[in-house]
């Protein structure tokens, strides 16, 4: 019976020459290197044995027509590593081997190796995979202020108020101060985002739990499931209009206003307030009235910080009352 001997099985010898026996790779061009071939492989019987060794692969048994005849400076390393680590042993040992296989006998049956080669002319070959300190590269900047900042909603927290305390909520269901407070900074919401289990924390503060970790997943402050950084998104619009319309009470004047309104308290500062008062009692009092002991030790303690501060004090008093240089009343 007549053998048919397919017209490119001398480009497939030759291209079994330009590819490593273990991991199948292109080997590295000697000539465009300037180096020596010794200096890109070596011929696979030089290391039979610990090829068997560390791949559990027998090169006594490669077939020419079959199985490369040398191995890339790559796999040599792995050789040496093997016998050093055996953890690393193991891991080639479980390595996935590469399925070399008889060429056709067809010009058009598929060969692993000539198509390896056709894409190599084609410019499509693929590459060997990047370093892992290169494929682990973290999808934002460290340095960055806010990593989510493009995910805040543009009209959102348009307000003067400090919103930092969860107590100035002007509600006492403890429903709403869970769903709209973070559970990172136990404060209120501050340019929320979204996650993908449905919690909702200030963009801030998970822009530096990522940082922190400095890993594109963690783990989510209130279920512990796991967050991927591209799945993080913007809140939707519902949990928007009722975030904006959330009630919460100034800390100074005790107003309740929407979160959205942009609220400008007039309030006196405590000092201010406290010397109008004593002000009054001042005026109002009359001599043949004790002094009651609360309203002196007020007094007393109003005139040693503002003595301190600006070294004298001048109180408004009654017309028969006279102002005392030394601070003191």
């Amino acid at each position: 019976m007549m053998t048919i001997t397919c017209p490119t099985m001398e480009i497939h010898t030759r291209s079994l020459g330009k590819l490593c026996r273990i991991c199948g790779y292109h080997l590295p061009n000697a000539k465009k290197l300037s180096l020596s071939q010794s200096q890109v492989s070596k011929p696979a019987t030089y290391y039979a044995e610990d090829i068997k060794f560390a791949f559990a692969i027998d090169i006594n048994l490669d077939e020419k027509d079959i199985h490369p005849t040398h191995v890339c400076r790559k796999c040599i390393r792995k050789l040496h590593h093997a016998k050093a680590d055996e953890n690393l042993h193991r891991k080639y040992l479980g390595d996935t081997k590469v399925p070399w296989s008889h060429h056709p006998r067809s010009t058009n049956g598929p060969c692993f190796v000539c198509d390896k080669m056709e894409k190599a002319r084609r410019g499509g070959i693929s590459r060997r995979p990047a370093p892992p300190h290169l494929t682990n590269r973290l999808p934002f900047v460290l340095k960055e202020d806010n990593i989510f900042q493009d995910l805040i909603a543009k009209e959102s927290n348009h307000t003067a108020l400090s919103t930092n305390d969860p107590a100035q909520l002007a509600t006492d269901d403890p429903n709403i101060r869970t769903h709209f407070t973070c559970s990172i900074c136990l404060h209120i919401l501050s340019n929320p985002i979204s996650t993908p289990c449905n919690h909702h924390f200030c963009s801030l503060c998970m822009s530096k739990l990522f940082q922190i970790k400095r890993s594109s997943t963690v783990n989510c402050p209130s279920c512990e499931d796991t967050i991927k950084f591209d799945d993080v998104r913007a809140i939707s619009y519902t949990f928007q209009l009722h975030f904006e319309n959330l009630k919460i009470q100034c800390s100074k004047c005790k107003a309740t206003v929407p979160l959205r309104t942009s609220h400008n308290c007039q309030q006196p500062s405590p000092t201010t307030f406290a010397a109008s008062i004593m002000t009054k009692l001042a005026l109002d009092h009359h001599t043949e009235e004790p002094v009651p002991d609360k309203v002196a030790e007020a007094v007393g303690a109003w005139v040693d910080i503002m003595t301190k501060k600006k070294g004298t004090v001048e109180l408004k008093s009654k017309p028969s009352a006279k102002k005392n240089p030394t601070g003191s009343i």
